[in-house]
């Protein structure tokens, strides 16, 4: 005998379904009768008694959660993903269903907001066992003004952030069958004739990295691709163009356009998978986000000046410079969660993770960047 429950309007119901034959049997536990015509013709309402009597032995499935996606349009929502079949395949909760259907969010507890939107229009009904996550993977800046609007909406927030409900990030973990002996480099430091290479296309970041570069261009040569730079990579994609630097360029400048608390992007990953050294300006804890001895940190050098002679010291000794890639042998990065995944966990466990919506929640996210680093430097540095 299988069992089911399921809540539909003021009715907390379970079905059966016996060996014997099709018949449903449901109960509405506080007496209630059929007038809003829930019931089926072929189902009749049980006793407490004969309740407990049928589901002595029986064995519980999982209700199937939805989920929806809340966007200004099914098409910003990616529906099309979100409506894919097999989606939770692999979870150890599968038992889901995702759409992108606005229609279905008073069918749901769990509502999704995954894209930034200003002008977003909230559903006119907002029910009291519903909770409401906002998937915000940008970093605080003046064009998100309207996450105040977010204020007492949101229960439970999901980014990049450590403290968040749900934190999503890359995370440093060792290999379960780490690799004896010294990393030996496939791209000898001798072929790399160049020394620091940097991709952007965010002019005037509020970083002011590049106010540091223009400094630190005085003392190495630095090669700027891109609309901020006078260079062009000819491959079709940045990760295409990373292997090619690889190749030539002993150094990368993996700078971030805002220096905000535990703010991180792919700029250090793609580097870090790669045989460059990641020369790194941002407001992560790099000790934390990075594995030991394989990031060179623009803070702990007085000046642009002191940076440049050091890499030019590194670039020229082969051992110490290698030593920068020894912890390919013991690490490796993985994604804290499986977005689809956690999704149908936090559905199936709301009384896990069920919260007040948050009343700062608008100060919580954008009151943590440093954007004057670079001003402080340049005062403590005198450059």
């Amino acid at each position: 005998m299988n069992v089911r429950d399921f809540r539909a309007g003021k009715y907390l119901a379970a079905v059966y379904m016996e060996k014997q034959a099709d018949t449903p049997f449901l109960l509405t536990p506080n007496g209630d009768d059929d007038s809003d015509g829930l019931l089926k013709k072929n189902s009749r309402i049980i006793s407490g008694s004969e309740y407990q009597n049928k589901t002595a032995n029986a064995t519980p499935l999982r209700e199937t959660k939805l989920i929806v996606m809340f966007c200004p349009s099914r098409k910003d929502c990616g529906t099309s993903y979100a409506e894919k079949p097999g989606i939770f395949n692999g979870c150890e909760w599968s038992d889901c269903e995702l759409t992108g259907d606005q229609g279905r969010i008073p069918e749901t507890t769990v509502v999704v907001i995954k894209h930034q939107h200003p002008y977003i229009e909230w559903p006119t009904v907002r029910f009291p066992n519903q909770t409401y996550i906002h998937m915000l993977e940008e970093r605080p800046c003046p064009e998100l003004w309207w996450v105040a609007k977010y204020d007492d909406k949101i229960n439970l927030t999901w980014n990049y952030r450590y403290d968040a409900d749900i934190p999503l990030h890359v995370s440093v973990i060792e290999k379960d069958n780490p690799e004896k002996g010294r990393y030996v480099p496939r791209i000898p430091l001798a072929n790399k004739t160049k020394a620091v290479a940097w991709a952007v296309s965010h002019c005037n970041a509020e970083s002011k990295r590049d106010v540091y570069v223009a400094e630190l261009s005085k003392y190495i040569d630095v090669d700027i691709y891109g609309k901020c730079g006078t260079l062009e990579c000819p491959q079709v994609s940045s990760l295409q163009c990373a292997d090619e630097w690889e190749k030539q360029y002993k150094f990368y400048l993996a700078f971030e356009n805002g220096i905000c608390k535990d703010y991180v992007t792919e700029k250090l990953y793609r580097t870090l998978d790669r045989e460059m050294i990641p020369v790194v300006l941002g407001g992560a804890d790099y000790n934390v986000v990075s594995p030991p001895h394989s990031n060179i940190n623009v803070k702990d050098y007085k000046s642009p000046k002191e940076l440049a002679s050091f890499l030019h010291q590194l670039g020229q000794n082969e051992d110490e410079y290698y030593e920068y890639f020894q912890w390919k042998q013991r690490y490796r990065f993985t994604l804290t969660i499986n977005e689809n995944c956690k999704l149908c966990e936090i559905a199936h466990n709301m009384e896990k993770w069920a919260r007040p919506a948050h009343h700062n929640y608008y100060q919580w996210y954008m009151y943590v960047c440093q954007n004057n680093l670079v001003d402080e430097m340049r005062k403590e540095g005198n450059w």
